[in-house]
């Protein structure tokens, strides 16, 4: 918890590496969408397994969310087939990658996700938790009074963030 909004630590960016092997059906994409801030770099690489010849590509986009469908992503950085596309982000905001196979039939690709990310910096935090696995999770007591900043970030699958309602607000407002 923080008792204000925290700066960006624009000389330290934490940067992380995933490899996905996804089968696409014909006709269809798969997207993965990450929360990036200003400054924050993503670049994924791409390839097709062997013996699946490309007549129509693959194409693999990285777009902000907000665009509205695929046909106004094609302004994004995007690649066909096999290669790399890399971006860099202007603006914090959800993006997302999307690898679409517009062929007529079943493509595995292989997929390197390479993201340097800018994070807050959240070294003069009033409270830190760093829950492990099958514990109960933390929990932060707000102030009664003032603005209150809380940063998440988990390599968890699924975060639950959870608030109950303090009596001193029945009172005050009843």
């Amino acid at each position: 918890g923080l008792a204000e909004i925290p700066g960006l630590l624009d000389d330290v960016p934490a940067v992380w590496s995933e490899a996905r092997r996804v089968v696409l059906p014909a006709n269809s994409h798969k997207e993965w969408v990450y929360f990036l801030n200003s400054g924050s770099q993503i670049e994924v690489n791409c390839s097709v397994e062997p013996g699946t010849g490309l007549t129509n590509p693959l194409r693999i986009t990285i777009a902000q969310a907000g665009k509205v469908g695929f046909t106004q992503w094609s302004e994004e950085p995007s690649v066909h087939g096999t290669g790399a596309v890399r971006q860099s982000i202007n603006s914090s905001d959800d993006y997302y990658v999307t690898v679409s196979n517009l062929r007529d039939q079943d493509t595995t690709v292989t997929l390197d996700f390479r993201i340097s990310a800018v994070l807050y910096n959240t070294s003069g935090a009033e409270y830190a938790c760093s829950p492990s696995p099958g514990s109960s999770g933390c929990t932060y007591r707000l102030p009664i009074l003032g603005e209150n900043v809380a940063v998440l970030s988990s390599g968890l699958k699924q975060v639950e963030l959870s608030y109950g309602p303090r009596w001193i607000v029945y009172f005050v407002g009843s």
